[in-house]
């Protein structure tokens, strides 16, 4: 039962909306901030030095401070945030999913908890939607469109 509920469309549409309101309060707000996820649902852009991403465990837990939280933003369901890695203070774009975050921590508070699994199709359907080919097939006069060749 309970697997099935944190699977659900509905489910993820709550937490995704939830996970992106919190952090741009935290950000509005100039709240400092961490998260937690699941290193293999993140990418580093340009992509870390083995010597640095080999020390990483399966979770990771950032902390968004200084210049990482002022350069983090959220696109296209993604935060990014640039960060220093390494003694050499590596620079890299970080990129996660929204609904991969697991955990949202201020201070030593844990103010958000995300129990949905993530998958990276992780897609929100709406009920009624269609892809554009069935909107435009919807329409009959559009069928014949497809049938026409075109002579140049």
């Amino acid at each position: 039962m309970a697997k099935s509920f944190f699977n659900s469309q509905d489910y993820l549409k709550l937490m995704h909306t939830h996970i992106t309101n919190m952090i741009e309060l935290l950000l509005k707000d100039d709240i400092e901030f961490g998260i937690a996820c699941d290193v293999s649902n993140i990418s580093f852009n340009p992509k870390l030095p083995t010597n640095i991403s080999d020390t990483f465990g399966k979770k990771i837990f950032f902390i968004l401070t200084d210049y990482s939280h002022e350069s983090a933003n959220i696109k296209e369901n993604v935060l990014f945030f640039e960060a220093g890695f390494g003694d050499e203070n590596f620079g890299s774009v970080v990129s996660i999913p929204l609904l991969a975050i697991e955990q949202i921590i201020v201070e030593d508070n844990p103010i958000l908890i995300n129990l949905a699994p993530y998958h990276p199709t992780t897609l929100f359907k709406e009920k009624n939607s269609t892809n554009s080919m069935d909107a435009l097939l919807k329409n009959p006069k559009n069928k014949n469109l497809l049938n026409k060749k075109r002579h140049f």
